[in-house]
């Protein structure tokens, strides 16, 4: 159809459906590039919150094997005060008592290195949490959904044109 006949058909004069038309696609071709510079700009947050959690882990397994390391530490340092007091002493250090007291120090030590661990864990899921709920704000549309908004944004802007060209006396 020619635009005059479809001027004719819906009731407006052909300046105000070119007038319609070129709106329609300003505000089809505005909002597309709004929601494609909004989806940048939702990567590349998506992208620092993955830097953020990357680096946090890894500060938090940094964090965790100094603990265990320093506690390692303290452990021998217990034990060979406990064998030179032993020895000091004139304790047999081959005796079931002070092995035992060796035992409980090791058994002491992985319990430690244990709850580091644990709280190590604990706190990557606190990372991993606070990473989803950064990702679960943003809004990535598909190329998809931006031809669509942009579309209905034209429609719209139109349609608005259309009827008040035809709401002229």
């Amino acid at each position: 159809m020619c635009p005059v006949t479809i001027a004719a058909a819906i009731g407006v004069s052909t300046t105000t459906l070119y007038v319609a038309a070129a709106a329609a696609a300003i505000a089809a071709a505005y909002t597309a590039s709004q929601s494609m510079a909004a989806n940048r700009q939702a990567k590349a947050q998506s992208k620092l919150l993955t830097q953020q959690a990357i680096q946090r882990n890894s500060e938090i397994d940094t964090a965790a094997a100094n603990q265990m390391n320093q506690r390692a530490e303290s452990a021998r340092q217990e034990r060979a005060a406990a064998r030179a007091a032993a020895a000091e002493s004139g304790v047999n250090l081959g005796s079931g008592s002070f092995l035992a007291q060796l035992n409980a120090s090791q058994l002491q030590e992985w319990n430690d290195n244990g709850v580091i661990t644990k709280n190590a864990e604990e706190q990557k899921k606190a990372t991993g949490v606070q990473y989803k709920s950064g990702l679960a704000g943003l809004q990535i549309q598909s190329g998809l959904g931006i031809a669509l908004g942009a579309t209905a944004a034209g429609v719209s802007t139109g349609a608005g044109i259309a009827q008040a060209g035809r709401s002229k006396p």
